[in-house]
């Protein structure tokens, strides 16, 4: 009797266990991995889930940051319309003024010179148009600044 006629009925067992082992195996695989998958996918979810709201978030405090930008750009440009009226009046009362002197001391200003009023005015003129330039250019700055900082994620 050759070996294999003796031992036939061991070999199926053992086979057969090895199989059913290979069978369990490959059956957990496959349901761990549905497992991760799953966890996976509902993790990736949750992530977007949370990057839109952040950006839902950040996207309301720049919606308000702009709103109060603009607020304020309207309150520094009312100033500034305030601010040139009252330079536009100072300007007439130097001119004015000037005129009074040019006819008091008609005599000593040679023809076609201008008068001290006027030239005062022009300078004054000058002087608050660059202020004026200036002060609106550092507050858009700073308008622009506050905007940022305050649209800025915390």
């Amino acid at each position: 009797m050759t070996w294999l006629s003796r031992y036939w009925l061991h070999l199926l067992g053992a086979a057969a266990i090895v199989y059913f082992g290979i069978a369990i195996y490959g059956h957990g695989l496959k349901q761990g991995r549905t497992e991760v998958l799953a966890d996976w996918t509902a993790s990736q979810l949750a992530a977007e889930r949370a990057v839109r709201e952040l950006e839902s978030t950040w996207q309301g405090r720049v919606q308000t940051a702009r709103t109060q930008a603009d607020e304020k750009l309207q309150a520094v440009s009312d100033r500034v319309g305030a601010v040139t009226a009252n330079n536009e009046r100072l300007l007439a009362a130097a001119r004015a003024t000037g005129a009074k002197l040019a006819t008091c001391e008609n005599s000593a200003a040679p023809k076609g010179s201008r008068s001290p009023g006027d030239m005062l005015a022009d300078v004054l003129d000058r002087v608050g148009k660059r202020a004026g330039e200036l002060a609106a250019y550092a507050d858009r700055e700073r308008i622009a600044r506050e905007e940022c900082q305050s649209a800025w994620p915390k």
